[in-house]
């Protein structure tokens, strides 16, 4: 359910969906204040949010795979001592900032309702202009990727045209990835378990390449 807010300062009413990308924006945008609204538990957790600094960390799993942490944290002591303990752990290396960040890209991704009607490929070319760079309908519903930096403007655009918005979020894609038994897939997977499973940590992103049973999934 979306939570709506308004924020003081002369800036437009928007709605705020529960992806971690939207509420991430919102607290980290200079200068805008927010009035949130909701119930009392929805209120107090994006206000709790304010109070989180986002940290990446970078290093090296099992077999060479990169691995990227997305973290979100009210003690980055704490935060970087658990990351570092799990890299030791299981067979990793906890680098330094940029040590892998580059062989990724950093992207935004909406998935929205269009209304009856809209032409497609009017929709493609106009969105293109905000720096989308892959495009996708289907069944009624389509899914865009851009540059992380479009993410407001497509945001804005989505929300001007009256579309249901599903979803809107970060994600991190690997320029290259790297195959690996399922003996090593294997050992790579506890270590993105274990990050995973840590309150602080927000995504985990690696350089393997998905097995035939992802993609089956998928």
């Amino acid at each position: 359910m979306a939570t709506s807010y308004k924020p003081v300062g002369g800036v437009e009413s928007c709605t705020l969906y529960p992806a971690d990308a939207v509420v991430t924006a919102l607290f980290s945008s200079e200068g805008c204040e927010v009035e949130l609204s909701g119930t009392p538990m929805e209120v107090e957790l994006l206000e709790d949010k304010s109070n989180y600094e986002e940290m990446i960390y970078e290093g090296y799993g099992p077999h060479g795979i990169a691995v990227l942490v997305e973290t979100a944290t009210d003690n980055t002591n704490r935060t970087v001592a658990s990351v570092r303990m799990y890299f030791n752990k299981y067979g990793g290396t906890l680098g330094t900032s940029g040590s892998v960040g580059f062989m990724f890209e950093h992207k935004c991704v909406f998935k929205f309702k269009p209304t009856a009607g809209a032409d497609l490929e009017e929709m493609e070319l106009e969105m293109i202009d905000f720096g989308v760079d892959e495009f996708y309908a289907e069944e009624g519903e389509v899914t865009v990727y851009a540059a992380y930096e479009s993410f407001g403007q497509i945001q804005t655009w989505i929300e001007e045209k009256g579309y249901e918005l599903v979803s809107g979020e970060s994600v991190r894609i690997p320029t290259d990835t790297k195959e690996l038994t399922s003996e090593e897939r294997e050992a790579v997977n506890k270590l993105i378990e274990h990050l995973e499973e840590d309150d602080d940590v927000t995504n985990v992103y690696t350089t393997m390449a998905e097995s035939e049973e992802d993609e089956a999934e998928e």
